[in-house]
């Protein structure tokens, strides 16, 4: 086999391994009924309105999603900002447990901006 059919075909797999983690990431962050930022996005309302029973049920709803999502992050990117969101999800549970607005809206949208990188083509950070 020539060096450059052998080239291409690695190109080719690499390619379609990373649409394929593209794919699985639309999955599991949004095609439910409420993808990942919508959930985020309820939690900060929640909290605005002062319903902190539903902002809690909906920060499990985000954490849950984040957790059967982070494996594909990961293998695509994994790092720092990974990390970061973890730390940014298990502050903002914090905030709504101790119904501090200020940082539960901070977190949330620092969660968000995490996330977003997280998911992107190309990341700005």
């Amino acid at each position: 086999m020539s060096q450059r059919r052998i080239s291409i075909s690695l190109f080719a797999l690499l390619f379609v391994s990373y649409i394929g983690l593209f794919a699985w990431q639309q999955a599991v962050f949004f095609q439910k009924q409420e993808s990942f930022y919508d959930e985020l996005h309820a939690v900060m309302t929640s909290s605005r309105e002062g319903d902190w029973a539903r902002a809690a049920e909906k920060a499990e709803n985000v954490e849950s999603m984040w957790e059967r999502g982070k494996v594909i992050i990961s293998i695509k990117s994994g790092g720092t900002n990974q990390a970061l969101l973890n730390i940014s999800l298990k502050q903002l549970k914090g905030a709504i447990k101790e119904k501090d607005l200020k940082s539960a809206i901070r977190e949330g949208e620092t969660s968000m901006m995490l996330f977003e990188n997280l998911t992107s083509v190309t990341p700005r950070f």
